[in-house]
């Protein structure tokens, strides 16, 4: 059971807790939250531990006033009281409480019928009310300090937010500017490349027309010299067969000779010999 309300608590946001009260009609427990908005939400909404719901209100330091149980003055403690004579809390007289034998009861600080350590006392109430006035000063101080410093605070950074926009503002220019700074840097890249590759085109086509022309006439050589080489075969063949021909001729008519010799009498060749060659 107890690991179960552990769990409920921490669930909660709740650190730790501490019994402040053991009264028998109630109970007053005192717990440590993480921070204030888990503080505000038990406040309004309650804590529930198992199927009860509690009561969550904000703890409030009481005010105490230090009183010497030596002079029963307030302000100071016993082991820092200046008085050597002791004073009674009950009587107001020069002794210890526990050796007064005084039955009617007087205050040493306002001198009515009631111990000097009662809690109604009215002079102790008047220092009491000192005392909150003393910390409402303060706190009052330390407030106008803190609203002061806050102000302080946030009009540094109201300034640091324009510094902020006005340099946003100026980051955006430059932006632009470098946006156009790479945009004209691309065209002039774009326009440089261009011209180089139409250089290296245009070395590229000179020497191609280059190397064409000189295999074209190249080329042509060849051609005249093939030509010249057939024109000298044909010329050759011509004059073979020319001179074919005349070796035709010369045995032709050496033929037609014989032949005429072979039909021809021998005595009228040997008389026309002479004659015929």
């Amino acid at each position: 059971m107890a690991k179960e309300i552990e769990e409920d608590l921490k669930s909660n946001g709740i650190i730790s807790i501490s019994q402040f009260s053991n009264n028998h009609e109630f109970q007053i427990i005192k717990a440590e939250l993480g921070n204030e908005q888990t503080m505000n939400k038990l406040i309004n909404e309650g804590l529930f531990i198992g199927y009860k719901k509690l009561k969550v209100e904000k703890y409030i330091q009481p005010v105490k006033i230090i009183q010497c149980y030596n002079c029963q003055k307030f302000g100071h403690f016993a082991s820092n009281c200046k008085v050597k004579e002791t004073t009674c809390a009950k009587c107001s007289g020069e002794h210890r409480v526990k050796e007064c034998k005084v039955t009617i009861l007087k205050c040493a600080n306002c001198g009515n019928e009631h111990t000097s350590s009662y809690g109604g006392c009215p002079f102790k109430q008047n220092k009491l009310k000192e005392k909150i006035e003393q910390i409402n000063t303060k706190t009052t101080t330390f407030l106008r300090s803190y609203s002061s410093t806050v102000n302080g605070e946030l009009n540094k950074m109201s300034n640091i937010e324009v510094e902020i926009k006005n340099f946003g503002n100026k980051i955006d220019k430059l932006d632009e500017k470098t946006t156009e700074l790479i945009k004209n840097l691309e065209i002039r890249l774009s326009n440089l490349i261009d011209n180089k590759i139409i250089a290296i085109v245009n070395k590229k086509i000179t020497e191609c027309n280059e190397i064409t022309e000189n295999k074209i006439k190249a080329t042509h050589d060849k051609i005249d010299q093939v030509t010249q080489k057939i024109n000298d075969t044909q010329n050759s063949v011509k004059k073979q067969i020319n001179k074919a021909f005349e070796d035709l001729k010369t045995q032709q008519v050496t033929f037609q000779i014989d032949i005429f010799r072979g039909f021809w009498p021998k005595t009228n060749y040997q008389t026309h010999k002479l004659n015929l060659l």
